[in-house]
């Protein structure tokens, strides 16, 4: 039955770019790559036919308990549903009623994110973690680093980047040149409060020398002179307790 679907798999993606182009019942352009072919349904909601060939076939698991930051097993972390909306439009796909996987996340505050997998728990599981991805703000920066120690990244971005719009897509691949950017501003921004800091110290030597001859001595001479290098000693104090 498995090798079934899979069969069935590799023809729909066959005939997906025609389905995708009719643009009818809210189904985007199919995208296949390399042994997995997504199409979005409804209100974003990924449906994924994976080969077993495909890279991502043996980590889904994996993938999705990073992406959840569960120790559980994948396959509890969600639930099957039933949405007849979405099962219609999956229909449209050409997709049997037995092929049809529609399953939820069991995680508080996440149960509205919805999946479907056409060839088995793996299919579900990368279906999952890629609507995980859609419909959350959450960096999920674990699942990154993972993927791209297991050369993954790029090939995994390629399949999230196909479900979102331009500007976020853009925003996505970008994020890391914006937080370098930042950085290097801040780096800027200490070496001006350095130069500031260096300024005032400057100005208060000027302020603290300004009762003093060329040579060094305090200006004035006998009790004057004293009590001139006395105020200029004060005012010099009071001036370094003011910068402090």
């Amino acid at each position: 039955r498995g090798g079934a679907r899979g069969g069935g798999g590799e023809g729909r993606g066959g005939g997906g770019g025609g389905r995708g182009e009719g643009g009818g019942g809210g189904v985007r352009p199919k995208v296949d790559l390399k042994g997995v072919s997504l199409d979005v349904v409804g209100n974003g909601i990924p449906v994924v036919t994976m080969d077993a060939t495909s890279p991502l076939h043996e980590n889904a698991s994996w993938m999705l308990q990073t992406a959840l930051d569960s120790v559980n097993k994948a396959d509890s972390l969600y639930e099957y549903c039933q949405d007849a909306a979405v099962e219609l439009e999956c229909r449209r796909l050409g997709l049997s009623s037995e092929e049809i996987a529609l399953v939820r996340v069991k995680q508080e505050g996440l149960q509205d994110v919805k999946a479907v997998g056409t060839t088995g728990k793996r299919s579900v599981m990368l279906a999952v973690t890629i609507a995980l991805l859609m419909h959350t703000e959450t960096p999920m920066k674990p699942l990154w680093q993972e993927l791209k120690a297991y050369k993954l990244d790029q090939m995994f971005l390629a399949l999230v980047q196909s479900t979102e719009a331009p500007a976020k897509r853009e925003g996505r691949s970008r994020g890391g040149g914006e937080q370098r950017s930042r950085d290097r501003g801040r780096d800027r921004g200490g070496g001006s409060n350095d130069r500031g800091s260096l300024e005032k110290s400057q100005s208060k030597d000027d302020r603290r020398g300004a009762g003093r001859s060329p040579d060094g001595r305090a200006g004035g001479k006998g009790k004057g002179g004293e009590a001139g290098g006395g105020g200029g000693g004060r005012s010099g104090g009071g001036g370094s307790t003011g910068s402090d």
